[in-house]
């Protein structure tokens, strides 16, 4: 039902990756898109997990990943930190 992709924010924490991506989360939920005078409006969801926790790219993407499915679960438009 969607795309998934990952963004990459060096040197920012956690609750800092949060602040960024809810606010895109925010600018987005906002936009639609207009198929044959249709408006569809347009949401994200996200999973957060820090690196500097881990240090291992596969144990955080895997975090990353448990939570956008949680908040697949839970509602999506919203963002969840792992």
């Amino acid at each position: 039902g969607g795309e998934e992709f990952i963004l990459l924010l060096i040197d920012t924490n956690k609750n800092l990756a949060f602040k960024i991506v809810d606010k895109i989360r925010k600018k987005i939920e906002n936009k639609y898109i207009k198929i044959k005078n249709k408006k569809i409006n347009i949401t994200i969801s996200g999973g957060i997990s820090d690196f500097s926790k881990y240090k291992n790219f596969k144990k955080v993407f895997n975090l990353a990943d448990k939570a956008l499915y949680k908040v697949k679960k839970t509602g999506k438009n919203k963002i969840i930190i792992n």
